[in-house]
């Protein structure tokens, strides 16, 4: 094996980012970033504190709103869109005939299905090199005080934004 195989063959295999053995259709709070690939900075831009969204930020604005419309046990609890990445909680809510159902709707259906709509429709209307970056980063919220410090930090993002904007990187 040449040395370009193996560090392309160590590259591939990536960090698995799903909680083993974990049903991710069970009712519960879920803490999602997506980010934009190469974390492009396709939103808007923060100004004086706050989010200022361009069109294409107004479009995952209006599509996270709308992922309730879309699945009648999902509710969306707090979300921030930033220049590059965009924060959620998502809230699976159980009904009785879930307890029963095969195909139960999952974090994963939700998410994938959110990039796919935005996806295309950034690129059919405004920039068709538009690209997400692969997966998506989640944690399962346990109680009510990490919800809490989770709205916060969502809330609060543009702040954490400018902060770090003005660290030196190496």
């Amino acid at each position: 094996m040449t040395d370009h195989y193996k560090i392309m063959k160590k590259l591939t295999k990536r960090k698995k980012n799903r909680l083993q053995n974990y049903d991710y259709s069970q009712s519960g709070y879920y803490y999602i970033t997506i980010c934009t690939k190469h974390f492009v900075e396709y939103f808007g831009k923060i100004e004086n504190e706050l989010m200022i969204l361009n069109d294409l930020g107004k479009i995952v604005e209006d599509r996270c709103s709308e992922i309730p419309d879309h699945y009648e046990n999902v509710e969306i609890d707090e979300f921030k869109v930033m220049p590059n990445h965009l924060h959620m909680i998502v809230v699976i809510k159980e009904k009785e005939a879930d307890k029963r159902a095969v195909n139960k709707i999952s974090i994963s259906t939700i998410i994938n299905s959110l990039k796919g709509i935005i996806s295309k429709e950034i690129r059919k209307n405004y920039d068709q090199t538009f690209q997400w970056q692969r997966s998506f980063y989640d944690h399962i919220v346990r109680n009510y005080e990490s919800l809490n410090i989770i709205r916060k930090y969502i809330k609060f993002n543009e702040l954490k934004w400018l902060y770090e904007s003005k660290i030196p990187r190496n």
